[in-house]
Order: C-alpha cells, then structure tokens, then sequence
C-alpha cells in the first residue's frame, strides 16, 4: 500500500514515524520525491503542492491533516473519492483552551489590566462570575461544537449558531440568518469558528459588530478573511467592542507594519490556537485507512 504525502508547511520527517507505527505495512513517500508513485492508494494533504490527482485510478482515500478544507481550492480527486478529515487529533482541547483562555481575558477584565499597567494605574473593575458572562460561538462543527460544550461544563450560558440546526447538551442552538440576528445582541464574548466559504467570508462586519452589546469581547480562531479588518479596528475605535484576542489573519505571517501589532485593544497571537498533533493524527489516518479497505490490516 503506497501513500504520499503531500505538504508544503508540515514535516514529512516528523510525520512518517508516527504514520509507519500506525500502519506498519504500508509505503510513505514524500510528494514530489523520485520515488513518490505517481498513482498512490492513498494521500494525506496539507496545503498540497499537487492538486490533481483526478487520473489516479489506484486511489482509494484522500485526507486532509488539518481543521478546514478552504485551502484546498482546486483539488481535484477522482470520481467517488471525496477529502475526508480529521476528526479531532487533539484539536478539540486545544481549541477549547485557547478559547476558555480568551474568555478569562475578557471575563475578568484582564485586557484593561494590561493597558492600565502600561500607566501605572492600579484600578480593580467588578468581579463577573462566569455565570453572567454570556458567550456566542459562531460554528458548531467539530472544533465548534466541542468548545460550547466545554464552555457550558466550566458555568458559562453558551449560545451557538451554525447555518444548520444543531442540537447540543446545555448549549442554545440557532440557525440560519434569522438566528444570526438573533444571537448577536445576546453575546458579552463573540467567538467566530466559521470555516471561510464563499458564504462567511467578510461575514463579520461593522453592522454585526453594531449589533453585540456594546464593549463586547470578540475572539477570532478561525479564518482571517471571516471578518472586515478595518470595521474590526473602526469597532475597537468607536467603543462598540471593548477589545479582540486574534489568532489567524486574512495574510500569515502577519505583516510587521500592520496596524493590529501594538493597539492597545487588540492580543495577535500567530495561528497556534489548534495545532495538529501529529501522534493522535497518525491514529486517526490509520483508522480511515482501515475502515476505507473493510480491514483490520492487522
């Protein structure tokens, strides 16, 4: 079984080990390598180098080692192969801590202390139990759903929305525009984990920025070109979000002039909210490998 690896920003090196003790029986090639077949069984893709792979007729399975597939444009696969992905692989939690990191930062007010140190000003703000910081949660597939239900077990009142009706243990759930509108005013800490598709890109805008409670906390883990950046910043300005915790951005590596390095209400951290682990991927490849052939391959 012959499987090529395909990735122009994670490490065949680092991957192949986990991968081999996985499926011991099987070939990995990296992508692009003399010895890579040109018609592999299977291949594992992050942000290819190649996206045709339409005429491989050994193809059985194409998967994808990351959260969102918007940098697959133009992969094309042969007829009945469809790219599969992870499910988790540590995603989840890690997700889930950085966003229940970013609440705590709003919640307890810590982007004032910050800015009030940089002048010396000692100024304690009333304490806001968990219980009455409400939290909005825009998408509710894996990582999404997974991170309003975190939430809700820590004591927070969690509403979520998603395109298409959801149901979730202690979590509200609302759907489509009307409810889009609907959760915006509801929202003291906004968290956006929208996929960027042709439907959420610049879907978070100055009218919906207007529409939450005014001083707001907003937490963007991601896709940059989800929101308008300078309705972010003219928001920030005009008082109608009290500050942002951002973690990807519409270009990366963010640029050293951009004007979202050094605002006072704005915490840039560079894309590590949800990394991969490479050793829970491993399994989880190994295990759409296995269901995909009806075998065990043991």
């Amino acid at each position: 079984m012959n499987i090529v690896f395909d990735s122009r920003t994670f490490s065949f090196d680092k991957w192949r080990p986990p991968l081999q003790r996985q499926l011991p029986q099987a070939h990995f090639f990296a992508a692009g390598s003399p010895e890579a077949p040109a018609d592999p069984d299977y291949v594992l893709l992050w942000k290819p180098q190649r996206l045709d792979w339409s005429a491989c007729i050994s193809l059985q399975g194409a998967i994808a080692l990351g959260a969102g597939l918007d940098g697959f444009a133009g992969l094309q696969l042969p007829p009945g192969i469809k790219l599969q992905r992870l499910a988790d692989a540590g995603m989840q939690m890690a997700m889930s801590e950085y966003i229940h990191y970013g609440v705590l930062h709003f919640q307890r007010g810590f982007n004032h202390y910050l800015n009030a140190a940089k002048s010396r000003n000692w100024q304690p703000l009333d304490y806001r139990p968990a219980a009455r910081t409400r939290i909005g949660i825009l998408g509710l597939g894996h990582l999404g759903s997974a991170v309003a239900t975190y939430l809700a077990r820590h004591g927070y009142p969690v509403v979520g929305w998603s395109r298409n009706d959801k149901s979730l243990p202690a979590v509200t759930c609302l759907a489509g525009e009307s409810g889009l509108k609907e959760i915006l005013p509801q929202c003291d800490i906004l968290v956006n984990l929208l996929p960027l598709t042709d439907h959420t890109k610049h879907l978070l805008n100055r009218e919906k920025f207007a529409a939450l409670p005014r001083g707001a906390g907003f937490i963007n883990a991601s896709r940059g070109a989800v929101i308008v950046e300078q309705d972010l910043l003219d928001a920030l300005a005009a008082g109608l979000l009290g500050g942002a915790l951002l973690d990807v951005f519409a270009e990366e590596p963010l640029p050293p002039s951009h004007p979202f390095w050094g605002h006072p209400d704005i915490r840039v951290t560079p894309h590590i909210s949800a990394p991969t682990l490479i050793e829970p991927a491993a399994v989880e490849v190994a295990q759409m490998v296995r269901v995909s052939k009806g075998s065990s391959l043991d």
